[in-house]
């Protein structure tokens, strides 16, 4: 009987480190499950706050016959777009070292600020009155180790 009792403890002791071992990982999991839903809360929220909109009149974007093209976004969000890592497309091919983007006001691209887009490329075979499809792509500053992104798709005509 005393030989029962020795065993019937070292399995109940036994028993106490296992669930508390367990517990422990439990808990550790259930920490990075807790991260892991903050940090989509927080990139969910950054993303409704980043908003870019056309601004001025669609069917009157300035265009030169030396592929140059000139168009106004404004941010209509609450979130700071950064102009740096602004993606444009024309008729779906992107534009890469060729885009200009300036800041009217010469500071940040802040709520209800203007940029002006620059687009030059040699091998634009427009004429007066085309119409073109523009994808502008912008992404917000990163706010708490996340970004905001928003995509805008206009139809614009390109006046000479």
């Amino acid at each position: 009987m005393a030989d029962g009792g020795a065993t019937s403890f070292i399995m109940l002791v036994t028993a106490l480190l296992v669930a508390g071992s367990v517990s422990t990982f439990l808990i550790a999991e259930w920490g990075d499950v807790a991260r892991s839903m903050e940090m989509e809360r927080r990139a969910q929220a950054i993303d409704a706050e980043t908003d870019v909109s056309l601004a001025g009149d669609p069917g009157n974007v300035r265009y030169s016959l030396t592929g140059q093209m000139q168009f106004y976004l404004m941010n209509s969000g609450t979130a700071v777009l950064d102009e740096g890592t602004m993606l444009v497309l024309v008729d779906g091919v992107q534009q890469t070292s060729n885009v200009t983007t300036t800041v009217l006001n010469g500071g940040d691209w802040s709520a209800g600020e203007v940029v002006q887009v620059q687009v030059a490329d040699n091998t634009f075979t427009y004429t007066n009155n085309s119409e073109i499809v523009v994808t502008v792509v912008v992404s917000s500053e990163v706010v708490n180790n996340v970004r905001g992104t928003d995509t805008l798709d206009a139809e614009v005509r390109l006046v000479v």
